[in-house]
């Protein structure tokens, strides 16, 4: 082989060398599709974004929102089973380009509800078992969206982790600045409606609003109060009344006769 074709070998890995260098340490299509990686900052992640972007002085902020879809305000807790829009912003000063990487885990670090439906410039990735949210290209506009379906019941806090990057577009990592975000939702605590009065006879112990559905007991015995066994508390007569003033008794004194229960319920003779 001659000394040109050398040197246009060389020349050609070089520029193969330098190209893949930049497609490596821009990510322009997401770190998780490119290196599989987490770079979310969440608990058990690789390193964050910072390890390679740096350089960049464009007072970069991450913001993270749960958005109610009803109302469009920011949520502080959680509705399990519930579909909200989860919102990342890289708050920037002139930069050119954004991008971003975030998940939502339990403090056992696993997963904490589904990401669906991703917005624009937006796509959902797995590293190992843990999902991801990342950007799909960098992008022009520095607000992602996707839909967050909330956990079931009994879960508990949500913590939510998220790299974002203000970039300058020059294709490379230099220039470009990270800022990191954390948000914890809680779980709300949703009103069971039931018995809540433990003398009755249907309380309910998961009831946490009463719904005015209690039963109680009714007390059954003696209604006539002619009785001697009337019973003013019963509100059932349950038959049992049986002993009247003016009924024969035996007093038990084999002197008398003609025993009989008095006004007062007492048998004499």
């Amino acid at each position: 082989m001659n000394t040109p074709t050398i040197l246009r070998s060389s020349f050609v890995l070089l520029c193969v060398a330098a190209l893949s260098h930049v497609l490596l340490t821009a990510h322009s299509s997401g770190v998780a599709q490119i290196q599989n990686q987490d770079r979310t900052g969440a608990p058990g992640s690789n390193n964050p974004c910072s390890q390679c972007h740096s350089g960049g002085n464009f007072s970069a902020s991450t913001t993270l929102q749960v958005i109610d879809p009803n109302t469009m305000l920011s949520i502080s807790e959680y509705v399990p089973g519930e579909t909200y829009i989860y919102r990342v912003t890289v708050g920037h000063n002139n930069a050119t380009k954004f991008g971003f990487q975030s998940t939502a885990v339990f403090g056992n670090s696993q997963n904490a509800g589904t990401f669906q439906s991703p917005g624009v410039n937006v796509q959902l990735e797995d590293v190992g078992s843990r999902h991801i949210v990342e950007h799909s290209t960098g992008s022009l506009i520095n607000v992602f969206e996707s839909e967050w379906v909330a956990p079931e019941a009994g879960n508990g806090e949500v913590g939510f982790y998220a790299s974002g990057l203000a970039a300058n577009g020059n294709g490379s990592s230099s220039g470009d600045q990270y800022a990191g975000a954390e948000l914890f939702l809680s779980e709300a605590i949703l009103a069971v409606a039931g018995c809540t009065y433990e003398t009755a006879s249907n309380y309910d112990p998961a009831a946490t609003t009463d719904d005015g559905s209690c039963q109680f007991a009714v007390p059954a015995g003696c209604t006539d109060p002619t009785a001697c066994n009337f019973n003013p508390l019963a509100q059932t007569d349950d038959g049992s009344c049986e002993v009247f003033p003016g009924d024969p008794c035996d007093d038990q004194d084999p002197t008398t006769l003609d025993d009989v229960i008095d006004q007062d319920c007492n048998c004499v003779g």
